[in-house]
């Protein structure tokens, strides 16, 4: 029988500035080369503005699922998760749960690979696009998450 569980591709980007994020981004390399995790963690350049670096997380990781086509999961640069082991089947996006303003974060999410989550990630994007009230990542999340039934919502 086939291990029921399998360790994602690790994707994250920090950008060239403030000289934090690649400082971060060479720590996570680290953890998760000595884990033997495979990961593409990238510098890119900053666009000046905190939350508009933030709004490229959904791009990007739609772009990685196309680019990869195998589950991967996001972690913030400036994070380091603790265990990667998930399902080999049966699920396209997992988010975690939180407390506070939003009820999931964006700090961490993985994707099956399927085309689900990449429609999942597309949404999230279009979201961002179409509404640039939301600051950040989070509020797009929160409402691809909570999109109409029939979708590609997420389950925790």
């Amino acid at each position: 029988m086939a291990n029921p569980l399998i360790t994602p591709l690790v994707i994250s980007y920090g950008t060239d500035a403030p000289a934090y994020y690649p400082m971060a981004a060479q720590h996570l390399r680290g953890a998760l080369s000595r884990r033997g995790i495979p990961h593409e963690i990238q510098i890119i350049p900053s666009t000046g503005d905190w939350f508009a670096n933030c709004r490229l997380k959904s791009k990007y990781i739609g772009d990685a699922i196309e680019r990869n086509g195998c589950p991967l999961a996001w972690c913030d640069v400036d994070c380091e998760p603790v265990k990667l082991d998930l399902p080999r089947d049966g699920w396209d996006v997992a988010v975690l749960r939180r407390g506070g303003n939003f009820p999931i974060t964006a700090g961490f999410i993985a994707f099956s690979g399927t085309a689900k989550s990449l429609e999942f990630a597309r949404k999230w994007q279009q979201i961002q696009e179409d509404n640039p009230k939301f600051a950040g990542d989070h509020g797009a999340l929160v409402q691809t998450y909570l999109h109409k039934p029939g979708s590609t919502r997420a389950r925790p």
